[in-house]
């Protein structure tokens, strides 16, 4: 949003929590290198919110989030901001039965729609909110125990056409999780796109999908046998499918779990290990030869430039940022994490 980003922590901004703080909002501007504070949540028994979860998303001129009800309530919260007052407002509570590891949300069609770890099964479902925040629940996901059918979504939801691509954790035809699709103007019609295979496909895909033209590309963060995960590529029109990359665990990182985004023709992202410190690295894939670039290793022990499980990038202006869980200048007190940039 005019060229400043924005991010919430799942902890921090003090309000207690045993001290840890109950979580933030931020802002960070790339031309200063400055960040700060936005909102800071707590538990107060208001029904506020806090420790927030999922990834913004910055439509209709707000901001719009996710998290937890703490004590106030067993359940998740939505909540947007407007980011020229630093106005906030609880907007809707849902039911959820863990917070982490769910997609996000999307802006298309006029609404808001999005994947959380809702649901009537509390396996997942799909949703959608107006611009007030009011959300409908549009699809909830199988129940747990019926492996055949997907389950446990993990991406933001990908407009195509009438309806939207995602992607689930586990379940599907071959239990290794699935590729569907949805189409909300069919009365909420649901179906299973692709079935992963575990043994050649890798399974338990991670992160959001990255599409170019009609291709979809999906990073596996396992695979059965000699392999630390996959980038994987699905054509919608052509159903062509295949393996474009498979990590080895070693130099060339290990476990991808954030998806990869597209920049100028290329795919970048990162895994959690592997690399020269086995701390995960920044990575680029060329879509056409399938070729494997390592841009850079992170630090294992929590070096100024970031360590620790390094989230899922973005690209703006040609530029990619991502954050870090760990590492920065106070690395010698633990290291809460830094917001780094990388100009392939």
């Amino acid at each position: 949003m005019n060229g400043v980003l924005y991010g919430v922590t799942y902890a921090g901004g003090v309000n207690d929590h045993r001290r840890g703080g109950w979580g933030t909002i931020f802002s960070f501007d790339p031309a200063a290198g400055t960040e700060n504070v936005v909102h800071r949540f707590h538990a107060s028994g208001s029904g506020s919110g806090a420790l927030p979860y999922q990834t913004l998303l910055y439509t209709n001129k707000m901001l719009y989030g996710a998290a937890e009800c703490a004590h106030s309530c067993p359940e998740g919260l939505d909540f947007r901001l407007d980011p020229s007052s630093g106005e906030y407002m609880a907007t809707a509570k849902f039911a959820i039965s863990r917070y982490s590891g769910a997609g996000g949300m999307v802006a298309s069609h006029g609404s808001i729609w999005g994947t959380d770890l809702g649901g009537i099964h509390q396996t997942g479902s799909i949703f959608q909110l107006d611009r007030e925040g009011h959300r409908t629940a549009l699809y909830s996901f199988a129940p747990r125990g019926d492996d055949e059918i997907p389950d446990i979504p993990v991406s933001a939801p990908l407009p195509m056409g009438n309806g939207f691509y995602g992607t689930t954790r586990r379940g599907g035809r071959r239990n290794g999780g699935a590729l569907y699709v949805f189409d909300p103007g069919t009365g909420g019609g649901f179906a299973e796109e692709y079935a992963f295979y575990p043994g050649s496909d890798g399974y338990s895909p991670s992160g959001d999908l990255a599409r170019v033209d009609t291709t979809l590309y999906v990073t596996m963060e396992r695979c059965v046998a000699e392999c630390s995960g996959t980038v994987f590529s699905y054509d919608l029109a052509t159903l062509d499918h295949f393996v474009l990359y498979r990590f080895t665990g070693g130099l060339d990182g290990g476990f991808p779990a954030n998806g990869v985004t597209v920049l100028k023709g290329k795919l970048y992202g990162t895994t959690k290990y592997g690399g020269r410190n086995n701390a995960g690295v920044i990575f680029e894939i060329d879509p056409k030869s399938g070729q494997e670039r390592v841009l850079h290793s992170f630090a294992s022990d929590g070096g100024p430039s970031g360590s620790v499980l390094p989230q899922g990038l973005i690209a703006v202006n040609d530029t990619l940022y991502g954050v870090t869980y760990g590492g920065g200048k106070n690395s010698k007190f633990g290291g809460k994490g830094v917001i780094f940039s990388y100009s392939p």
